[in-house]
């Protein structure tokens, strides 16, 4: 198996530098391009073709040892940046489900994005919460459940920056643990706003939600972005960030708010 796994690691950084340059080649019309219209006109691949990477080839992660497992998840989420088909965990899964979440959804169509990013499907559409293969683990599910409680209202300002506080840390707990008190998010709360009402500018991170179309016109769902980056929010106080989770059924989520729009909504189940 040893042997294999050699020849195999030796595939997938070939695999990768024939995908970077075929991307890197794919040709630039515009200065600048929206993510919707961009996904709707740029070319799709399907992933084993365009790789010369079948899923097949990719062995069984109960066949693997601890240490082989590491290095074959290193490889594909190396071949999938690539790719510009990035594969991103919102906190800690284990490296086995992982490889496994990447081996049994390797076989899947992507677009040639090189103007925004694009994301690995950790599942097939309509998938029912934890029967994907990320199971306990279950990045909807989560969501889901973290944005239960929310419904339809008015929020002032003040309140919107509450809540948004609330469910930064939820999250923040979830990813971290015992440590998430590392990443508090100083400027949501305005307990550390200095005397001019400003907010901190130490550590925090955002995870501001936004709507997304998945499946259909009328799909809800999250949309979660790799980089979770220290920000400086304007005058305005308000930033949108989309982040990823896949294709699950996700009957609810939450539309990030503007300045002038401060809504929290809730689709129907």
């Amino acid at each position: 198996m040893q042997r294999y796994i050699v020849q195999l690691l030796e595939d997938l950084a070939e695999a990768r530098l024939r995908v970077a340059a075929d991307l890197e080649a794919q040709p630039r019309e515009h200065l600048w391009i929206s993510e919707e219209d961009e996904a709707a006109q740029a070319p799709g691949r399907d992933l084993e073709a365009w790789t010369g990477i079948g899923r097949e080839a990719l062995p069984p992660q109960e066949l693997l040892d601890d240490a082989q497992v590491l290095l074959l998840l290193n490889a594909l989420v190396a071949l999938l940046d690539a790719a510009n088909c990035l594969f991103v965990m919102q906190f800690s899964v284990p490296p086995r489900v992982q490889y496994e979440a990447i081996r049994l959804n390797f076989r899947q169509r992507v677009k040639l994005q090189v103007y925004h990013m694009g994301f690995f499907d950790h599942c097939g559409p309509d998938t029912e919460h934890q029967r994907c293969a990320l199971g306990a683990w279950c990045h909807c599910a989560y969501f889901e459940e973290l944005f239960a409680g929310f419904v339809h209202e008015d929020l002032t300002p003040e309140e919107e920056r509450r809540r948004r506080l609330a469910v930064e840390i939820e999250y923040l707990k979830r990813k971290h643990g015992d440590r998430w008190m590392r990443y508090y998010p100083y400027h949501l709360d305005p307990d550390h706003d200095d005397a001019y009402g400003n907010p901190s500018t130490t550590g925090g991170r955002t995870t501001i939600t936004t709507r997304m179309t998945g499946g259909g016109a009328d799909r809800y769902g999250l949309r979660l972005t790799p980089l979770r980056l220290p920000i400086l929010l304007t005058a305005s106080r308000w930033m949108t960030i989309r982040y990823f989770t896949g294709r699950c059924k996700f009957p609810r989520a939450i539309v990030g708010t503007s300045p002038g729009v401060r809504r929290v909504f809730k689709t129907d189940r």
